[in-house]
């Protein structure tokens, strides 16, 4: 088993959100030293995600998360506003081993098989956010439809 300890960015800090609000962040320091502290910890693998980008923001943090990729050098699966399949295959070619593809995964199923035929089924992680029983798009901001059936 693989445990993928969570490293959420927002506003370029590492910081932990209930059901996707931004007020409700509590901010733990940089997102390169808390991506550290957890390979200290015995962490093999990282579970990176771009707030901003899931809020719409999704080049915010793209230097940030280039340096944890970079300076890790741990297996790292990335999500979080990844909107298009060319962001995907922007995150895959910067050293990305996985992307998480949520919104766009609802919006345009086909994306998952294209990029998966691209770069290989394992690297690409079709993701289903929930809140009521629903699909939670765009940073938890709508809903999408059951998640059950859409699953």
């Amino acid at each position: 088993m693989k445990i993928f300890p969570a490293v959420d960015i927002l506003r370029g800090r590492c910081v932990q959100l209930v059901q996707g609000k931004r007020e409700s962040a509590t901010a733990y320091g940089d997102p390169l030293s808390c991506a550290t502290r957890w390979l200290d910890e015995g962490a093999k693998a990282l579970h990176v995600i771009n707030l901003d980008g899931a809020f719409g923001r999704s080049s915010q943090n793209a230097g940030l998360i280039a340096e944890v990729i970079k300076e890790t050098g741990v297996e790292i699966e990335l999500g979080g506003g990844i909107r298009s399949i060319d962001d995907a295959r922007h995150w895959l070619e910067t050293g990305v081993d996985r992307v998480i593809i949520s919104t766009l995964a609802t919006q345009e199923p086909d994306f998952i098989r294209q990029l998966a035929g691209e770069y290989g089924s394992e690297r690409v992680m079709p993701g289903v956010d929930a809140k009521g029983g629903q699909i939670a798009v765009h940073g938890w901001q709508e809903t999408a439809g059951d998640y059950i059936g859409w699953a």
